[in-house]
């Protein structure tokens, strides 16, 4: 948005509807630290099928 300056407030440039639905889904789906949250649990949980014989199954 800073980079497009004022043009990211236009109704000319798709940026706003791209960020009105980012902040929607931000309120909707949780925040990026839940998210990061998430997928450290599961990677790091004891139960994680990662490595070589369990990646591409």
């Amino acid at each position: 948005m800073q980079v497009h300056g004022a043009m990211g407030y236009t109704w000319e440039v798709d940026l706003h509807i791209y960020m009105k639905k980012a902040w929607a889904y931000n309120n909707t789906w949780g925040d990026v630290a839940l998210h990061q949250q998430r997928v450290a649990d599961v990677i790091f949980s004891d139960q994680a099928m990662l490595g070589a014989g369990n990646t591409f199954i």
